[in-house]
């Protein structure tokens, strides 16, 4: 269906409800002018387009305000016809000043089904039942969002995701229009505490949730492509979302390789292994510090491990340790009050340490097999193989330097 506005051009139905939400939110419905003033120039020029009128330049007014342009329509018939014909789309508040401007017509005049009464639609922080809008209403929200929405990201979590959250915020004191869009979205919407200069009551539509801001960015693109502005921010909004979605299949296949090799430590057993005497070893933990969680710098980002580890003057003791963790006893440094050489050795390798802890844990007590049990409770837990990525600003740890423990369990 298509509507004639005398000499202006032939807009659609979509497009009607397209400049009726831009309307909403920023338009000036008066009896002798129709304005639409904004300071993004290319939405102002298409609508001044789409009505045939001419482009007025604001210069600001203080120093911190932006240029504005406003495009207006005075010519009567082509108007009202255009308010009639929009009518239908706007909330309590507009339809209320388009009846003044046609004061004097009969009541019947307006009898026509409106899209937009609040009683039929959701109230104040009630979930509204899943919605599939049309194409003219999904024009409506594009419109509607131009005027009075904006899009935030939320960069708070930068080390521990590798997207910025995106979310689209609607607000207005229009309870009946914001409540039109909860249910076009699916979402609620709240009133906040704060109210305007002129006493009037705010409400606020916030829209986080990332499956349904990819259904509102697919379907509002194509009609707010007349802002560049706006569709910068709306594809941003899309890669932060494409990334969220990459981030979700890396974290799949990390959580398939966690599992696995979860399956692996549990029965692992070294080939050719020493004949251990658990209790043995055991007795030297008793007595020495031997389990660390260490930082290890990756390509991508900071994992943690547990290191075992013992230092000790006594060069038998270390070698019995090093035997079991199949690796060499080196000089670590000499002691500073008896100048004797401390001797070392250490083991990373998660299979291997896993086996270890595992076996030598029924005979420990303590402090020790409260360490130990840490230690085997991060085997089994999604800490095994998660990654910290790297501050942005920072490369530390990224070539490899020696790591130090930076905690005893």
């Amino acid at each position: 269906m298509y509507s004639i506005f005398f000499s202006m051009k032939f807009i659609s139905e979509t497009t009607q409800a397209f400049l009726a939400g831009l309307l909403e939110g920023d338009g000036y419905l008066g009896p002798v002018q129709l304005k639409l003033r904004l300071q993004d120039k290319d939405i102002v020029e298409y609508v001044a387009y789409l009505l045939e009128t001419h482009i007025l330049t604001i210069p600001p007014q203080r120093r911190n305000n932006k240029v504005l342009y406003e495009t207006s329509l005075g010519r009567q018939l082509e108007r009202e016809t255009l308010y009639m014909d929009l009518y239908r789309w706007f909330g309590d508040r507009r339809r209320s000043q388009i009846r003044d401007t046609f004061w004097g017509y009969p009541k019947i005049f307006f009898d026509q089904p409106v899209k937009i009464e609040l009683e039929q639609l959701p109230q104040i922080g009630e979930q509204p039942s899943a919605y599939t809008p049309s194409a003219e209403e999904w024009a409506y929200f594009s419109g509607y969002f131009l005027a009075e929405g904006w899009i935030s990201f939320d960069c708070r979590n930068k080390q521990l995701q590798s997207y910025n959250r995106p979310s689209l915020h609607l607000s207005s004191t229009d309870q009946d229009v914001i409540a039109y869009c909860a249910k076009l979205t699916a979402t609620s919407y709240r009133k906040v505490g704060r109210m305007t200069a002129k006493n009037k009551r705010v409400f606020v539509l916030k829209i986080t949730n990332f499956e349904k801001l990819q259904d509102i960015f697919k379907n509002i693109l194509p009609f707010i492509s007349v802002s560049a502005r706006h569709t910068t921010k709306v594809g941003k909004a899309i890669q932060e979302i494409n990334k969220r979605i990459e981030a979700q299949r890396t974290s799949s296949r990390q959580k398939n390789i966690r599992l696995n090799l979860q399956k692996e430590l549990e029965t692992f057993e070294p080939k050719n292994a020493p004949n251990v005497d658990w209790e043995e070893l055991a007795s030297i933990f008793q007595e020495h510090k031997f389990l660390y969680f260490v930082d290890v710098p990756g390509i991508y980002g900071i994992a943690k491990n547990v290191r075992l580890q013992i230092k000790s003057q006594d060069f038998q003791i270390v070698e019995k340790v090093a035997q079991v963790f199949g690796n060499k006893v080196k000089v670590s440094q000499r002691a500073k009050k008896t100048n004797q050489l401390i001797y070392t050795t250490q083991l990373e390798k998660k299979k291997y340490v896993f086996w270890i802890l595992k076996n030598v844990a029924p005979f420990l007590s303590g402090d020790s097999l409260v360490q130990v049990e840490k230690a085997l409770n991060f085997f089994k837990s999604d800490k095994l193989t998660a990654v910290v990525k790297y501050p942005e600003s920072s490369s530390e740890g990224k070539d490899g330097h020696d790591q130090t423990p930076d905690s005893s369990l």
